[in-house]
């Protein structure tokens, strides 16, 4: 349900989806092979209600949104009996944002109060200024505060689920300069940066498993430059260059009997570095030819060692940098079907961004060269 009328409008919106997996799994037990079979059945209902007050000094939107979730699964095993289990959370919230102008200057503020049937109550501030010394001047700065509750997923996965997660709560500032508009030329450059506390993360565990874990703190400090420049209405240059400076401080075993310590180390699964550039060039019969290029640096996770029990080490794993091109071409006809035929990974690099289950596995190997055709009609 939606209602508008003069400076004001009202917006509804209800929601919900429903999801069944059935996981089937065979794997060696210590006398003979095991059978499971988990079944898993997630309910989500939400529903959005804002109201936008639009006046001469200010722009108003308040609202308050509701989610339910619940969860059935089953566990089938003549190895270690058969298990249901049943769980549900609530989340209701509610916000105000204001934005004010004053001359040169746009001030957004905003609050919002956040109630967890599993972890309660939460304030979320935010504040942002804008200011414009010149038309195509623009310095931007942003503090802010929010929470993440673990996802039922994290919480109960089969085999993997952690039900001892804490919600992770982040602290965010940015500073950022912007100069140009439009497409013919842009430039910004940003600082910022990130803090937050008992991040949820899948890690590799004892055995090669992967178990969402409270990292206890994410420390990021970042620098963004990007680009847009176009030349002629005939090509358009997008180039974005961003670094990223780490770090996880976690406790970690380093003996059976529970003995742990803070270690403080370089943020797992973060390229420090990554650059990118597009490049779309209009041609002759209304073909667009689209070139990509892309580096990643590299980057690391840490696994658990036991060889030397009970004493518990951590060993590192490096996925290298690479290197990426793609290029296409593109043609729309009528402004609504379009027809693009191209090759990604051109030079058939071999790569993986995406950590395996132990530290001598071979991970997860993105796709080598591939070419494509495909139509869309909207």
């Amino acid at each position: 349900f939606n209602w508008e009328g003069p400076g004001r409008r009202w917006q509804n919106t209800l929601s919900g989806n429903g999801l069944i997996i059935d996981y089937h799994t065979v794997y060696s037990g210590f006398t003979d092979t095991v059978t499971e079979d988990y079944s898993w059945q997630t309910l989500t209902l939400a529903l959005n209600s804002s109201v936008v007050l639009n006046t001469s000094s200010a722009d108003l939107v308040a609202g308050i949104d509701v989610k339910y979730d619940s969860l059935i699964a089953d566990k089938i095993s003549a190895e270690t009996g058969d298990t249901t289990w049943y769980a549900s959370q609530n989340n209701i919230g509610a916000w105000l944002e204001v934005k004010n102008s004053f001359d040169r200057i746009i001030l957004n503020s905003s609050l919002r109060l956040d109630r967890n049937s599993g972890y309660g109550y939460f304030i979320s501030p935010q504040i942002g200024i804008v200011y414009s010394p010149a038309s195509v001047i623009r310095v931007k700065t942003s503090l802010g505060r929010a929470l993440r509750a673990p996802g039922f997923n994290d919480l109960y996965s089969p085999l993997y689920g952690n039900r001892d997660l804490k919600p992770e709560i982040g602290n965010s500032g940015e500073s950022r300069l912007e100069i140009g508009s439009g497409e013919a030329a842009f430039s910004a450059l940003s600082f910022f940066i990130r803090e937050i506390t008992d991040r949820i993360a899948w890690l590799p565990t004892q055995g090669g498993l992967w178990c969402p874990q409270n990292v206890n703190r994410l420390s990021i400090q970042g620098l963004e430059w990007e680009t847009r420049y176009s030349f002629w209405k005939i090509i358009k240059i997008e180039n974005q260059i961003t670094y990223l400076n780490g770090r996880q401080t976690n406790r970690e075993l380093i003996n059976a009997d529970g003995t742990a310590r803070d270690t403080v180390r370089p943020a797992a699964f973060i390229p420090p570095l990554a650059i990118s550039s597009r490049w779309d060039i209009k041609l002759p019969a209304g073909l667009i030819l689209n070139l990509a290029g892309s580096y990643s640096s590299a980057r690391k996770n840490y696994y658990e060692n036991w060889t030397y029990y009970p004493n518990i080490s951590m060993d590192t794993k490096v996925l290298a940098a690479y290197v990426i091109f793609d290029a296409g071409l593109t043609r729309t006809w009528f402004g609504h079907l379009a027809a693009a035929l191209g090759c990604k990974n051109l030079s058939d690099v071999k790569y993986a961004t995406q950590f395996g289950n132990t530290i001598d596995d071979f991970d997860y190997p993105m796709p080598p060269r591939t070419f494509y055709f495909q139509m869309t009609l909207e």
